[in-house]
């Protein structure tokens, strides 16, 4: 049996991104679109010079800061699912998802910016994932986060991408990177949720905060949204009509 090599990987990830490219090439413009929309938020935003005064600013000024991260996170998961990292990309939109609805849920309850769990130190009170979870998008914790955990953690399902069974008891593991449309389609799907979500989300909860440099800045960003939101509804026609996915992100990118 011959062994899998770090340059059997990096001749795959060429394959596989050419491949992809092909297959999903027209949605490549839409995506890039909408990343220089967030970039365009991301320079529109106003922070005051003093210490934010009012627990809105302080959230304002902490959704900048993980705007500016999610940037690049985003380019990095598109970057991972078109090389064939699938698993890996979905880590990183699960990542996203949280930023996303922890900003959603601070827009609305800015006086609960303390009871944000920290790293360094423990918070008395802490608000949950779940808590914002259930209050921004209901009815998706259960079978749509917990599914994206899977792949985040060392758990039965983590390795799904990877290692399948083959149905006699045994498994059929992947000799390296592959290209597959069906899984590039997964986490294409989600990106395209995220950055909707995150172009409503910031040009609306935080629009006093926000100074465009120009009109036509503002009609990219809205531009960007609504064929976003055109790939959103053509994935939901091409399923046949909504699913459990669609119906509970929809709180996010359809208000």
């Amino acid at each position: 049996m011959r062994h899998l090599t770090c340059a059997d990987i990096h001749h795959h990830q060429t394959q596989v991104t050419e491949e992809s490219r092909i297959f999903f090439g027209p949605m490549y413009d839409k995506f890039n679109a909408a990343i220089d929309s967030l970039l365009i938020i991301q320079y529109a935003f106003i922070v005051p010079d003093q210490p934010a005064p009012t627990p809105l600013q302080r959230v304002q000024m902490l959704a900048q800061k993980w705007l500016y991260l999610s940037i690049f996170s985003f380019h990095a998961s598109l970057s991972l699912a078109e090389q064939g990292f699938y698993s890996q990309s979905v880590i990183l939109n699960r990542n996203l998802m949280e930023y996303l609805v922890t900003v959603r849920y601070l827009a609305d309850m800015p006086d609960q910016i303390d009871r944000l769990q920290m790293v360094s130190k423990k918070v008395p009170n802490a608000v949950t994932f779940r808590q914002r979870f259930d209050y921004v998008i209901p009815g998706y914790y259960e079978p749509h986060y917990k599914l994206s955990s899977e792949f985040s953690h060392p758990s039965h399902g983590s390795h799904v991408f990877k290692i399948r069974p083959d149905g006699t008891g045994g498994y059929t593991v992947d000799m390296g990177i592959s290209f597959d449309p069906d899984l590039m389609s997964f986490c294409l799907n989600e990106l395209t949720m995220l950055l909707a979500g995150f172009l409503k989300a910031y040009s609306t909860k935080f629009r006093s905060a926000l100074q465009y440099r120009s009109a036509s800045d503002i009609e990219q960003v809205r531009a960007s949204i609504a064929a976003l939101l055109d790939l959103l509804n053509a994935h939901i026609a091409l399923k046949g009509g909504e699913n459990t996915w669609h119906s509970t992100t929809r709180p996010l990118w359809d208000w």
